[in-house]
């Protein structure tokens, strides 16, 4: 069988929702606690007019957010496309230019 990353995350939480699916330095965001955001905030980028194949850029630095921000792009069929602000200003002007997000 197989299946879509967030599906396999949804399966994890739904089977241990308090295990631990993301940890950078001190914090640790649980299955449920991803599952339960992304998909809080994949309603919010459908109702923003995200639609199944648009791109979601993601303009947050490596944390539990932007794996967040990942799995509610995937939970609304969208592509994300990272984009790292820690780089040249003109490298992230170009990328979002040729990715053309939604959102």
């Amino acid at each position: 069988m197989s299946s879509l990353l967030h599906e396999y995350v949804a399966r994890s939480a739904a089977r241990d929702p308090d295990a631990i699916a993301v940890v950078l330095g001190e914090e640790r965001l649980s299955y449920g606690r991803l599952v339960s955001e992304s998909r809080r905030l994949a309603r919010m980028l459908r109702l923003a007019g995200v639609e199944r194949g648009d791109r979601v850029a993601l303009m947050v630095p490596k944390s539990p957010a932007a794996i967040v921000g990942i799995h509610a792009a995937l939970e609304a069929s969208a592509a994300y496309v990272p984009v790292d602000l820690a780089g040249p200003a003109p490298r992230a002007a170009l990328i979002i230019d040729s990715a053309e997000p939604r959102a």
